[in-house]
C-alpha cells in the first residue's frame, strides 16, 4: 500500500515522509520497501564539525549541439581556490575536452589535417 501510494504521489522523485498522514506506518514502509529493493534511500551528506564546505549543482542538457545548462547558479572557478588539484595529465586531459561530440570531430579533423605530410613545391632548375 505505501509502495502504491509513492509511485502515485511521487514517481521516480524523492519524497519525503512528511508528506504523508500516518508518519509511523510510512516509515515502516520504507524499511520494507529498502529491505526488498524497491526503494532507495536518499543519502544525507554531512561535513566534518570545522570544515567549510561548498557543493554547486546543476542540471545539463545533453542536445545534439552541445551541452546546455538548464539550471544552477553562475559559477566563476577564478573566484575560488582548493588546497586540492589534479595532477594526473590524463585526468586533465579528459576534463578539459568537450562533452559535445561535434567539437571533438573538429578537433579530430584539425588535427588529422595538421598531422598529415603537405606537398612541397620545388622549383625546377632551367
Amino acid at each position: 500500500m505505501f509502495f502504491t501510494e509513492v509511485r502515485q504521489k511521487y514517481g521516480n522523485m524523492p519524497f519525503n515522509l512528511r508528506g504523508f498522514q500516518d508518519e509511523t506506518k510510512a516509515k515502516m514502509g520504507v524499511v520494507e520497501c529498502v529491505k526488498n529493493k524497491l526503494i532507495e534511500p536518499f543519502q544525507v551528506l554531512y561535513e566534518k564539525p570545522g570544515e567549510i564546505v561548498a557543493h554547486f549543482k546543476f542540471t545539463v542538457l545533453l542536445m545534439p549541439n552541445g551541452p546546455h545548462k538548464i539550471t544552477g547558479l553562475p559559477f566563476d572557478a577564478d573566484l575560488y581556490q582548493s588546497q586540492y588539484s589534479i595532477t594526473d595529465p590524463e585526468l586533465k586531459s579528459i576534463l578539459s575536452s568537450s562533452a559535445n561530440p561535434k567539437s571533438a570531430k573538429k578537433k579530430k579533423k584539425k588535427s588529422e589535417s595538421s598531422a598529415e605530410p603537405q606537398p612541397m613545391e620545388v622549383e625546377a632548375a632551367a
